[in-house]
């Protein structure tokens, strides 16, 4: 996990739930923002899905080059709010 979170600089975290409609554009939205506002930092963009039975996840990734996608699923019993807190 260690080499995932080394050199980072700025994380935004997206909380979710069923949200496939709407994540990419969220996820578009948020990328913009870094580029234009953080684009010297090294970012990351987090989502924080809560099992979401909608393909969340796979939504969640936009058609943007440049952004690196790991998938770190988590743990079934975990509520969103608890993942959440765990993270930060």
């Amino acid at each position: 996990m260690r080499s995932l979170r080394s050199g980072i600089e700025f994380i935004v975290a997206i909380p979710s739930y069923m949200e496939a409609d709407t994540i990419p554009y969220v996820t578009k939205q948020v990328d913009l923002g870094l580029t234009k506002y953080f684009g010297n930092l090294k970012s990351i963009i987090l989502n924080v899905d809560n099992n979401s039975e909608d393909d969340t996840k796979e939504h969640f990734f936009p058609r943007i080059p440049k952004l690196q996608s790991t998938i770190l699923p988590p743990p079934k019993e975990l509520k969103a709010k608890e993942i959440t807190s765990l993270i930060f």
